[in-house]
């Protein structure tokens, strides 16, 4: 990971509402929503968010046959695709709904796909897995569910952004672990290297301390029916306390390895310095006290001499 971390972004934790709703839809809608650092001109912008860092959710409309394979096993970190289908067989047929609960299912075979939510609220189904979401109901309540399937998905999103990093790390750990016991001269030039590994991890702990704001709780900018549908997907997902656990160990090891290994390099560069001085002092005084001698042995011959 760079030192541009996504967590020195502005420390700022207000949640705007969203710029634009989307029209009531009377038929099937499928959308792709991207969550940028900018959007792009023109732009339709569901929604902002200031925590973990700056990003906006944008949406655009695309072609049912534009949506992602139902096989497909990638879990996208920075966007969603969203599909409603208007609920009642006479405006959905039975086999369009069966192809949109065959879409949400996890790739079989997978044993790491995530598995999707299956949760009504009302008269509306939702499904939501990691990169896609599915609503089967009642097109003037879909604008409100799709807002906390928006929410919920960005932070979701973040929160597994953050286990990757973290798992890819681990071997680089592995390979520093002797760091934090044993440094010799050879390891001296990996000092620059530990240092931004304890800056990465700090900007790390403190995304997931901003991320629990809306991974623990309902986001207070969240209200009405809106507040209703992101509870019952905290409430669908279980394991996210869990996985918060998990995180903030890993990064509390990350932590613990890379500032022993931080003191252990600095106490060695300090006593490598130290000797180095002490050793020119000593050689300075040999080089004295040979010439002290020298001159000795000079005089000596000359009052020995006849």
């Amino acid at each position: 990971m760079s030192d541009n971390d996504p967590a020195s972004a502005t420390p700022h934790s207000a949640l705007t509402t969203p710029h634009s709703a989307l029209p009531t839809p009377h038929s099937s809608l499928s959308l792709r929503i991207r969550f940028l650092s900018d959007a792009p001109p023109g732009a339709r912008v569901l929604a902002r968010f200031r925590d973990p860092y700056d990003r906006i959710a944008v949406a655009e409309t695309i072609p049912l046959d534009q949506l992602p394979p139902a096989a497909e096993a990638a879990e996208p970190l920075d966007e969603l695709h969203f599909l409603f289908l208007p609920s009642g067989s006479t405006n959905t047929p039975y086999e369009q709904q069966k192809r949109g609960e065959e879409w949400m299912q996890a790739p079989p075979g997978d044993p790491f796909a995530v598995q999707p939510i299956d949760l009504t609220l009302r008269n509306d189904r939702v499904l939501w897995r990691p990169g896609r979401a599915l609503v089967l109901g009642a097109p003037d309540r879909m604008d409100e569910i799709l807002t906390a399937l928006v929410h919920f998905s960005f932070y979701e999103g973040e929160m597994r952004r953050l286990e990757q990093e973290i798992r890819e790390d681990w071997p680089l750990v592995e390979k520093d672990l002797p760091l934090t016991h044993q440094v010799g001269a050879a390891d001296l030039k990996r000092w620059p290297d530990a240092n931004r590994r304890v800056r990465i991890t700090a900007l790390r702990r403190v995304r997931l301390t901003r991320l629990d704001l809306y991974l623990s709780k309902v986001p207070a900018q969240l209200t009405g029916n809106v507040r209703k549908v992101y509870a019952e997907l905290l409430l669908w997902c279980p394991e996210l306390p869990d996985r918060y656990i998990a995180l903030d160990d890993q990064i509390e090891i990350y932590e613990d390895l890379y500032e022993s290994a931080n003191d252990r390099l600095s106490e060695y560069a300090y006593f490598r310095k130290e000797f180095i001085i002490e050793a020119w002092i000593v050689v300075i005084l040999a080089l004295e006290l040979a010439a002290v001698v020298v001159e000795l042995v000079y005089t000596m011959k000359e009052s020995a001499a006849p």
